[in-house]
């Protein structure tokens, strides 16, 4: 009896079940057939279903540009995903990057709101999650364009970043046996964002605890959050994102409060006349009148280059110098071109670096290859428009895969070879975004304002950690390029080198 109870029991669940699955197919083809009744043409892309989308039917790939590449492999160079409540759209060729980053970037130059971005963007008043309809935003960005990071001003800060560099050598070549060459760098690029804001006001705790919730941040932020997705669970945050989210924003705003104040309390002393641009906060901190930034604006512009600037610099920087070491040949080319130009008796300097240029294509080729920001960061569009023949619904996120666009095997030879050579038949081709075959920082209104700073920073820090250094990969040692997990979908084994220095000691202020 109760065997038979059981049976007709797992017929109804089996009955209900298929009832489901079959309401579900038949509200896809419903909703299909009303775009179609309308004239719709909707890009292509991966089966879904209502509620859940296509995420039951996406491979297990990481991390998300791998992914959204072997998609457009099936899918072309324009798909639609509805991923949980979520539509996404994924541009994986030149001719669409342009449409939508050029021809149509009024439409899609605001940015979509998932839990991270509320959290990395202070809630709407940091510059890269701005809405670009905020009346904040152009003067806020034109501020950082013509005050913050314009070539003048980048050209004004030269010594930061070489009494920067100076210090983490002194640090490393202590012990050049084992170097962590990604967690130097990382600090590195934190105490450059740091001096830039703030000038010397600051010491090591600081970077060690903004460095450590740093990481933390970049985890949480990249992770797959269930409640982007499904936005009535958020209440529940079933995987603890947003906990832990609130919990680096607190760490985050507490230590830029204490440098903010500190800044106040040491310009407080000083007259009218005294008043001198030590960093950029003591710059905004005397802004007066109507322009006046309240204190949230000036937490999210400090957390703001914090963010770009640690980020970008220590991944472009670290990933060169591993393919250097990687490339023998192309060691060997750049060290020539340093001891030609420069030598090992006096330090390389910022305005070496136009004489070096196969410095420049090496840099030229890592941000091919490696990307700051491999989809850049994400365009929404806040009404429905069309875009190349299809129909893209409002409140679309758009990535535009870069991964793809600049190993496109049809413009770029070799296109997975580390290769600094191509940039010498490639010289019309600008990391400001002059084609878009090469466009590493993005373009229009939302590409990167500090592109100037970014790439100086780069090919400076690649430059002088060449010339002081004899960098070799330990014997036995090789580093994978991703070890993604779920939780961590684009963690990378950090670089371990050890080397040997090759300048004189003097250089470096060594006591010998």
């Amino acid at each position: 009896m109760f065997h038979e109870a059981g049976i007709v029991e797992m017929y109804w669940m089996a009955a209900t079940l298929m009832g489901m699955i079959g309401g579900m197919i038949l509200l896809r083809t419903w909703m299909t057939s009303c775009y179609k009744a309308r004239g719709l043409k909707l890009p292509p892309g991966p089966w879904s279903w209502p509620i859940v989308g296509c995420l039951p039917f996406l491979p297990k790939v990481f991390p998300r540009e791998l992914l959204l590449a072997k998609l457009a492999e099936k899918y072309g160079e324009l798909m639609m995903m509805r991923v949980g409540a979520r539509t996404t759209v994924v541009v994986s060729s030149v001719r669409m990057a342009k449409e939508f980053l050029k021809t149509h970037d009024h439409l899609f130059a605001n940015r979509p709101n998932p839990i991270a971005f509320q959290y990395i963007g202070f809630h709407d008043t940091g510059l890269s999650s701005m809405a670009n309809t905020s009346p904040l935003f152009r003067p806020t960005r034109r501020m950082f364009a013509t005050d913050i990071v314009s070539p003048r001003k980048v050209a004004t800060t030269a010594h930061v970043r070489r009494e920067q560099l100076l210090k983490m050598l002194r640090a490393i070549v202590q012990d050049l046996q084992q170097v962590n060459v990604s967690t130097a760098v990382s600090s590195l690029a934190m105490n450059l964002a740091l001096c830039m804001n703030f000038g010397k006001d600051y010491d090591a705790h600081d970077t060690e605890i903004l460095v450590r919730s740093f990481r933390k941040m970049v985890i949480l932020a990249q992770q797959r959050n269930i409640s982007d997705l499904f936005p009535a669970l958020r209440r529940f945050d079933l995987q603890g994102i947003e906990a832990g989210l609130k919990e680096v924003e607190a760490q985050w705003r507490q230590s830029i409060t204490a440098l903010i104040e500190k800044k106040k309390l040491q310009m407080s002393m000083w007259s009218s006349e005294e008043i001198k641009d030590t960093g950029i906060i003591s710059k905004l901190l005397s802004v007066e009148g109507a322009n006046r930034f309240s204190e949230e604006q000036l937490i999210a512009v400090v957390f703001t280059l914090l963010i770009a600037g640690t980020e970008s610099i220590s991944n472009v920087v670290t990933e060169s110098i591993h393919e250097v070491v990687s490339h023998p040949h192309i060691y060997e080319r750049a060290m020539a071109e340093l001891d030609a130009v420069v030598g090992t008796e006096r330090l390389v300097e910022e305005s070496d670096i136009v004489k070096l240029p196969f410095i420049h294509n090496i840099i030229k080729e890592t941000l091919r290859l490696h990307a700051p920001a491999p989809t850049l960061l994400p365009h929404r569009n806040f009404q429905a428009c069309e875009v190349g023949g299809y129909h893209i619904p409002a409140n679309s996120t758009v990535l535009v895969n870069l991964h793809t666009i600049m190993r496109d095997p049809a413009f770029w030879h070799s296109p997975m070879e580390f290769s600094p050579d191509r940039w010498n038949d490639l010289s019309g081709l600008k990391m400001q975004g002059s084609d878009f075959h090469y466009i590493p920082f993005g373009y229009g209104e939302r590409q990167c304002p500090a592109i100037t700073l970014g790439t100086t920073t780069v090919q400076y820090a690649l430059a002088v950690c060449l010339q002081c250094v004899k960098w070799r990969i330990p014997a036995g040692m090789e580093r994978a390029e991703f070890i993604a997990t779920p939780q961590e979908p684009r963690k990378k084994q950090d670089l371990i080198l050890e080397g040997t220095l090759r300048v004189v000691p003097r250089l470096l202020e060594i006591e010998t």
